[in-house]
């Protein structure tokens, strides 16, 4: 291609323009993207998708990192085919860039050869520094790296609020030894640039700020906290007015000319140029493995918020290679596999992806047979009785002289039914209720572009991801699906049980702690808890009464205050939580029983007809079960349909990551064949089968 086509392609992203541009409710998302990349970004963009409350708000601008202009352009070709088969409706912006042949970043690129694994040859690594210049007329834009991972909380990242005079936001690590380290091994400290820029904010007294060396006291004091710029959240107006990027660059030049200022990382530079132009960010902006700090936030947000899988240790190499390394990764590996999973769906067997084996990992459980299979093995795998599931309403009837029948796949392909009683003694033992059939797809509903399946009585099975297929034998079709989770959750786990109803006046069922004790190991527990002010869709809550941080409770504004509570939290479900003055969230109510929101297993609601209401104050930000049971109820006739609530149930669990499967209007799935009412019932897991490996 000629000088003159690349530079007409080029003008051309320049001013295609998306929607939304200068629109202050548009997030607005930079990726840096190149040849090893490639195969790495719509992953990234399909997250942000997944998790995003208003996901056509989203505009990602991507950036075509070429080693010269043909390359860019070429780079660019394959991004745009790749964003119409696999995520056609989203909003995008792509530009071809290299880097200035006259600019610092240029000469460091080529005359110095100290590599890592972070090196680009295109010099994408170091796009970050000029999204600024790149994008000049929106009013901030969130960078993120290409191995992070958004399954939360986009909109808080995004709102956050950078004060009068701040240009970043970013995630910072409260650990000296790593500040201490970092001086050691990656700044000149005898270095005009490394001083000057240091000193800028705390000057020595006299004249004597660029003669003497800088010391690690002072770098110290200048940075008592040390960022990760894998996540950025850029002011452009104030970016530019600093001249950030001259900054970086003249950086890069003395580094180019042969001159060791900084380490090659472009941590570094972020540090030189704006360590004093930086509010910190949520923790959850940048969850990573390492170091200590940033683990432990990992786990304390129970793997939730912007995965960062820093490091040379990337989801897609375990999927490859079939090992997980440790439970952390483990975990952390459902969020990737999950976007993932809803990419290949949409553009099955693309080759950039090459992920069709790590879809695998994540279940989907499209009857509940095989939901109830993938539920066997999390209380295999979570077998803990200081974890606990929450049951929203008065459970089914539940016997332990129940029978099942079994039926015990041979090899011949023949079956031998057996009966045994389901009680304690017979741990994990419901697969007894299965037999194997070959099946086919149901029914698949698309809801806002994310992949959710739904059936009626007379579809057929689908496999979970062992290639087993699982189906309820006939005789136990008086069962509904709420007794027979019941029966498992209740007699057949070493979970304890919190079941959560509201109080009244009405007698609770009849429900026994001291009989069903002796159902369960003595160390496990099944409660009924009052709640008088659980948000359940019976409260008048007028819209004035929800204000930043109030809440019921004496300790509520040093409660609200640790959950970084924001304005525009007001109208959305799945996000920390702001209490109406007339009720409480689910969160609020664990916590103050001393509960972890970690230890939540499992969910079940059945809570009448205010069963949706529940699921909005379930704070899933927090409390991220492996499993989750909804039966919604509507009155026959009345105003809206049934899929319509279950449109909004699955909206909402999609965004906290769970795979859902949806039936309405199923025998199995009614209250005792009640007609005045429609019905719907809904499961999803949130799991991947590493977590659930032995």
């Amino acid at each position: 291609m000629s000088m003159l086509g690349v530079l007409a392609l080029a003008l051309l992203a320049l001013l295609v323009l998306p929607q939304g541009l200068s629109d202050p409710d548009y997030i607005h998302i930079g990726i840096a993207v190149d040849d090893n990349s490639l195969k790495d970004f719509l992953i990234v963009m399909q997250s942000a998708l997944i998790t995003s409350k208003s996901p056509s708000t989203l505009t990602f601008h991507i950036v075509a990192c070429g080693k010269d202009a043909n390359l860019a352009v070429e780079l660019m070709k394959q991004i745009e085919q790749a964003l119409v088969k696999c995520l056609p409706h989203s909003n995008y912006q792509i530009k071809p860039f290299t880097l200035p042949e006259t600019s610092g970043f240029y000469s460091q690129l080529n005359n110095v050869k100290k590599r890592s694994h972070w090196y680009s040859p295109s010099g994408a690594d170091m796009v970050r520094f000029f999204l600024a210049s790149l994008f000049p007329d929106i009013p901030r834009i969130l960078y993120i790296d290409n191995d992070v991972i958004i399954n939360c909380c986009l909109e808080e990242v995004w709102h956050t609020d950078l004060g009068p005079d701040a240009i970043v936001g970013i995630a910072l690590d409260d650990l000296k030894w790593a500040t201490s380290t970092q001086f050691k091994r990656q700044y000149n400290a005898s270095h005009p640039l490394v001083i000057s820029n240091i000193r800028r904010s705390f000057p020595l007294p006299g004249n004597s700020n660029f003669q003497n060396e800088l010391q690690e006291d002072e770098f110290m004091k200048a940075l008592p906290k040390y960022p990760n710029d894998g996540v950025l959240l850029i002011d452009i107006q104030r970016y530019n007015n600093k001249k950030i990027l001259d900054c970086a660059d003249n950086i890069a030049r003395a580094n180019g000319n042969g001159d060791y200022v900084v380490g090659l990382g472009t941590q570094q530079f972020t540090v030189l140029c704006m360590y004093d132009r930086w509010v910190e960010l949520t923790p959850r902006a940048n969850l990573r493995h390492f170091p200590d700090m940033a683990r432990g936030y990992l786990m304390w947000f129970y793997y939730t918020g912007f995965l960062h899988y820093a490091g040379v240790s990337k989801p897609r190499a375990m999927c490859q290679w079939g090992d997980p390394g440790n439970e952390h990764r483990a975990s952390s590996y459902t969020a990737w596999a999950t976007a993932v999973k809803y990419l290949t769906d949409k553009c099955p067997n693309y080759e950039l992806l090459h992920t069709d084996k790590c879809a695998s990992h994540i279940p989907v459980c499209n009857t509940f047979s095989d939901y109830i299979h993938v539920v066997e093995q999390i209380s295999k795998k979570f077998y803990d009785s200081g974890n606990i599931i929450l049951r929203f309403g008065a459970p089914t009837k539940v016997s332990s002289s129940v029978k099942f029948p079994v039926i015990v796949p041979i090899d011949n392909n023949e079956v031998v039914p057996k009966e045994y009683i389901l009680d304690s003694a017979k741990h994990n033992q419901v697969q007894g209720i299965f037999h194997t059939h070959n099946g086919h797809h149901g029914r698949h509903h698309h809801y806002h572009g994310y992949h959710a399946h739904a059936r009626d009585s007379h579809s057929s099975p689908v496999s979970y991801s062992d290639n087993t297929h699982y189906q309820l034998d006939p005789s136990i079709n008086e069962l509904s699906y709420l007794s027979i989770l019941d029966h498992f959750t209740l007699l057949n786990t070493s979970w304890n049980i919190e079941i959560i109803e509201k109080k009244t006046s009405e007698k609770l069922p009849s429900i026994s702690r001291t009989a069903l004790a002796a159902k369960r190991s003595s160390s496990n527990y099944v409660i009924y808890n009052e709640i008088q002010d659980l948000c359940d869709g019976t409260q008048v809550v007028p819209i004035t009464d929800v204000t930043k941080g109030k809440s019921n409770g004496k300790d509520a504004d040093k409660y609200n205050s640790k959950l970084t509570i924001t304005a525009w939290n007001t109208t959305v479900p799945n996000t920390n939580p702001i209490y109406p003055t007339h009720c409480k969230s689910v969160l609020d109510h664990i916590k103050k029983k001393k509960i972890g929101h970690w230890a939540v297993v499992g969910i079940i609601i059945d809570y009448k007809l205010a069963s949706l209401e529940v699921l909005r104050y379930i704070d899933f930000d927090f409390i991220r079960p492996k499993f989750i049971f909804i039966r919604l109820m509507k009155v026959r006739h009345s105003a809206g349909s049934i899929d319509d609530l279950a449109h909004v149930a699955i909206e909402i669990l999609v965004r906290a990551g769970f795979m859902v499967v949806t039936e309405t209007n199923t025998d199995k799935c009614k209250n005792k064949l009640q007609s005045e009412y429609d019905y719907a019932c809904i499961w999803g897991t949130r799991v991947n089968t590493f977590e659930l490996l032995d």
